[in-house]
């Protein structure tokens, strides 16, 4: 309750409570889980995780990674206990602290925890790919984003690629799920492609845009900016090479 309570105080604005509840339900977690680790482990993760966002959003970076931290080292601990329910846990932490740090700046943390989250996330889904492929192309998404701001462009392009394949296979069974995450993995691509292969970009970005005008129809206030941005960048790089046609 005091968890709920705090994510409901963040959504009024009201910080101050927001951050005292968080704590409450820290402490609580805490001394059932000194009691009961096996049961209650998971749950003190949870709080870790939710702290260390809510620091995190108000710009106190040393607080968020202390409790980023907190909570793999209890996941860790713990892991052997249940591995298929645990290790997906912790590849969601895993996720969260290398976008942590890569939003930090701080590229040698965020490959180490991009690719953990991977390599975990890749084990649960070659066992159970209903349940966690969708999970896996995040991560793809997510690393293969860290690689382009690396400009390493060979990686980039591998991991874009594995998760648009992912995507595309989960958008013909929940279009309404996944088009829009289809969508921004094709808007990354299509930036990646700029640089190398114009003509790559152009086809990822009328993808994008094919699909974020469907999305408008649906929700026009949510999606019309996006689909501005979409339609900004197809049309500078029909500027910017100017042999395509200009048919789009």
């Amino acid at each position: 309750i005091y968890n709920n309570i705090a994510l409901f105080c963040m959504e009024c604005g009201d910080t101050e409570n927001a951050g005292e509840y968080h704590m409450e339900a820290v402490r609580i977690r805490k001394k059932l889980a000194d009691e009961n680790p096996e049961r209650f482990s998971v749950d003190l993760s949870q709080s870790y995780c939710s702290i260390a966002m809510f620091y995190y959003n108000q710009g106190n970076n040393e607080n968020a990674k202390k409790y980023f931290h907190n909570a793999i080292a209890i996941m860790e601990k713990i892991v052997g206990l249940d591995p298929d329910s645990f290790n997906a846990h912790l590849a969601n932490i895993y996720n969260l602290i290398g976008s942590f740090y890569f939003n930090q700046r701080q590229p040698a943390e965020a490959k180490k925890y991009l690719e953990k989250a991977v390599e975990l996330r890749e084990k649960l889904a070659g066992a159970n790919p209903e349940r966690f492929n969708a999970e896996l192309a995040v991560s793809y998404n997510n690393i293969g984003a860290f690689y382009l701001s690396q400009q390493e462009d060979e990686e980039a392009e591998k991991y874009f690629g594995k998760a648009i394949e992912i995507y595309e296979k989960l958008v013909e069974k929940y279009p309404e799920i996944y088009n829009e995450a289809l969508a921004g993995i094709y808007g990354n691509t299509g930036f990646f492609c700029e640089k190398h292969y114009p003509e790559k970009a152009k086809e990822y970005y009328l993808k994008e845009m094919y699909i974020k005008e469907k999305l408008v129809q649906e929700d026009p206030q949510r999606f019309n900016p996006e689909l501005a941005i979409c339609c900004f960048r197809l049309a500078r790089l029909l500027d910017n090479y100017s042999y395509f046609s200009a048919e789009c």
